[in-house]
């Protein structure tokens, strides 16, 4: 790997879009490089978009990707997320296949940022994530950290998906993935 990427995931933390801009061009002017490799913002205030309309992200969209995660439940949810000026899509397998390559192609379809969470997803969970990156055209990255959390949940998996177990210079290997669907047979 070349170059190493940044995600900023403040878990909703962010009181308000000025916050985050503040911080953005904090990075901005004390690490040059180091705002470069932010790659995307993950969600950076509150869930509740409906409730909380007035925190639009469209200054921030136009230095990084910021992405819907936790506010993603349906197509409406999105449509609101696009019009307050999100510009990425997390999509999670934990929210079901059948979401999550609807939530795709929707963001496909808007040439919206495409990357996967796992929300510490192991085992077969995180396989089914990698699926998803794997083969949804588009997708920048995957959150895969059930290998730190949680490492006992994935032994019976290692051998099998080592690509995807076994990191080596931050690099997910999916090419294991080639079946049908997905890719895990």
């Amino acid at each position: 790997m070349k170059r190493w990427f940044y995600s900023l995931d403040f878990n909703e933390k962010c009181p308000n879009v000025e916050y985050l801009m503040k911080l953005l061009h904090g990075v901005k002017e004390k690490s040059p490089a180091g705002f470069e490799r932010i790659q995307y913002i993950e969600q950076p205030t509150h869930r509740d978009l409906k409730t909380h309309r007035s925190n639009v992200m469209h200054e921030a969209a136009r230095l990084r990707p910021v992405v819907i995660d936790e506010s993603l439940t349906d197509l409406e949810s999105l449509m609101l997320a696009r019009e307050m000026g999100y510009s990425g899509v997390a999509l999670k397998a934990c929210k079901g296949q059948s979401q999550a390559v609807l939530m795709a192609a929707a963001a496909q379809k808007f040439k919206m940022f495409l990357c996967v969470q796992d929300l510490t997803c192991p085992g077969a969970s995180l396989i089914h994530s990698a699926g998803l990156a794997a083969h949804v055209p588009g997708v920048a990255a995957i959150e895969a950290n059930s290998r730190q959390y949680v490492p006992a949940a994935n032994k019976a998996w290692e051998k099998r998906f080592p690509g995807i177990f076994n990191i080596t210079n931050g690099v997910v290997n999916t090419r294991l993935l080639d079946g049908p669907g997905l890719g895990a047979v």
